[in-house]
């Protein structure tokens, strides 16, 4: 008697969990199926070239798995790394400077790039027993700081890079997934078909068109940087408030390069030495005007060579106008060819004064805009 009560009672115990599994199970199952962030399933390319890509991906298992479909193919040799910002260093220029095909450069970049994810990428190639030609580094003080992996589903690096559990990885992208904010955004954009203001906070969703070209790896933004050449004062004057005065006294960041920072510069720069790379490491002008504290720029010039090693941190030509930003966080793709052609052509360049196309230029936007309280034009911070 006490043995059958004990088979029903756990018959009862295994059907209840089964009815309490079920919901999850499906719910799951739906993630699965959907994919929202494209980390589960196989795809001959991650973005819609030329439209929109509502959901934000994870630049870095894009740009890892992305190698992977196309290296057996194209064999890359030549290399760009470096966060969002290194997006705009457009290949079609990058290949001229160092006289290689385009089909053998590609973009390894990610978002929120770390020196952790770059030296672990180099790693990765070095592994893989890749040639590295050439390599164009594009650093900040924010990247030299972080010499750990990533949180968050947008910057946890792939698995394949950080050498880390990918339970780990799946997981991080399934409890964001139903989170409440992004289930909301995602059902809401499912109905109406619409990016809303509210879905792009953090990092939720994206409305900017872009074209991308699944070979290289690059994005680029076309319809902004048209509207940006033709119509500038139709681009700035509603985001003129992103642009924060910035003081005319220049400021230092502090030393951010410690025992973990060296460790990795090392792991670099010994792939870069072992493979006889042409390299070039630059310093990003950020409109914050911040200038890279001298003492990581000593430390990175003992490293890779003084000239190996670009400074445009600071109040510069670059960085003294916003007009040169796509908003504070990333400059233009012009200011970047400037500094590919300044770095590439011009024998001991060491000052970034370098001139920009005219309707860059200051005065020459600055006219065109619509007149500010004082009856002047409004004038670049």
């Amino acid at each position: 008697m006490n043995a059958r009560t004990n088979d029903r009672g756990m018959r009862r115990f295994i059907v209840r969990s089964l009815l309490f599994a079920h919901p999850i199970l499906v719910a799951v199952g739906i993630y699965i199926w959907l994919d929202p962030f494209k980390v589960i399933h196989h795809y001959d390319s991650y973005f819609t070239s030329g439209g929109i890509n509502p959901i934000m991906l994870n630049k870095d298992f894009v740009s890892t798995r992305n190698w992977l479909n196309h290296y057996p193919r194209y064999q890359y040799d030549s290399y760009i790394f470096g966060s969002s910002r290194s997006m705009f260093y457009q290949m079609a220029v990058w290949s001229r400077c160092i006289d290689a095909p385009l089909s053998h450069c590609y973009h390894f970049d990610a978002s929120g790039e770390t020196l952790f994810g770059i030296a672990k990428k180099l790693d990765f190639l070095q592994k893989n027993k890749v040639r590295i030609h050439n390599a164009l580094v594009i650093m900040d003080a924010h990247l030299l700081k972080e010499a750990g992996n990533s949180s968050g589903h947008l910057f946890m690096k792939d698995p394949l890079i950080s050498g880390e559990g990918g339970l780990d990885f799946q997981l991080t992208c399934l409890r964001e997934f139903f989170t409440a904010n992004f289930l909301q955004a995602y059902i809401d954009y499912k109905v109406t078909g619409k990016v809303k203001e509210y879905m792009k906070k953090e990092y939720l969703m994206n409305d900017i068109a872009a074209t991308y070209d699944n070979i290289t790896n690059e994005i680029q933004e076309k319809e902004r940087d048209e509207l940006i050449r033709t119509h500038p004062e139709k681009y700035y004057t509603p985001i003129e408030r992103m642009f924060y005065p910035r003081s005319s006294n220049e400021r230092q960041a502090p030393p951010v390069i410690a025992s973990e920072q060296i460790i990795l510069l090392r792991q670099i720069a010994s792939v870069l030495s072992a493979q006889g790379s042409s390299y070039k490491i630059v310093i990003s002008p950020l409109y914050e005007q911040v200038r890279l504290n001298p003492a990581d720029l000593t430390l990175l010039q003992d490293l890779f060579g003084a000239g190996n090693v670009y400074d445009f941190s600071g109040i510069n030509s670059f960085t003294a106008s916003k007009y040169n930003y796509y908003e504070p966080e990333h400059y233009l793709p012009s200011v970047a060819t400037a500094i590919m052609d300044s770095i590439y052509h011009t024998p001991g360049y060491g000052s970034p004064e370098v001139s920009l196309p005219r309707w860059q230029d200051s005065a020459t936007v600055s006219a065109s805009l619509p007149e500010g309280p004082s009856g002047r034009p409004n004038s670049p911070s």
